[in-house]
């Protein structure tokens, strides 16, 4: 069942405007199933209006079930898409994570959560119970 819900899951619909966070701010926005067993995770993030050339340095991507941390990774990859939507800034601002969900016992009532840290910034970027992951459905 849970596997079948993952595979359905979209991100919500993106709008550079909506975006929130004080020091920190990014989204996930894709979380799909690469092999039966692995799960892919991935999205963006940057400290705003730090650094104006477009490089995003020291932010890193916890991601927990029910507060343990099963992943770590680090902003590094391009992204075009969001250094265009935020004025051809922030174009290292990808990030992804691959993980073996058969080492997790994941049941639909456990809490998925993104955070980006950057020094002594942590901003949640996502959470929600794996079951209402998929309520969100834009399209």
């Amino acid at each position: 069942m849970l596997r079948n819900l993952i595979l359905s899951w979209k991100p919500k619909e993106f709008n550079p405007n909506s975006i929130e966070g004080e020091h920190i701010i990014g989204i996930l926005d894709a979380l799909r199933l690469v092999s039966p067993s692995r799960l892919y995770l991935g999205g963006w993030a940057f400290i705003r209006d730090q650094n104006k050339s477009g490089q995003v340095s020291s932010v890193r991507i916890h991601i927990s079930i029910n507060n343990q941390k099963i992943c770590a990774t680090r902003v590094i990859y391009i992204r075009p898409d969001i250094a265009q939507a935020y004025g051809n800034k922030y174009c290292r601002s990808g990030w992804y994570c691959n993980y073996d969900i058969d080492k997790v016992n994941l049941q639909p009532n456990d809490i998925l959560t993104v955070n980006a840290i950057a020094g002594d910034y942590q901003q949640k970027i996502y959470e929600s119970q794996l079951n209402r992951v998929f309520d969100f459905l834009p399209y």
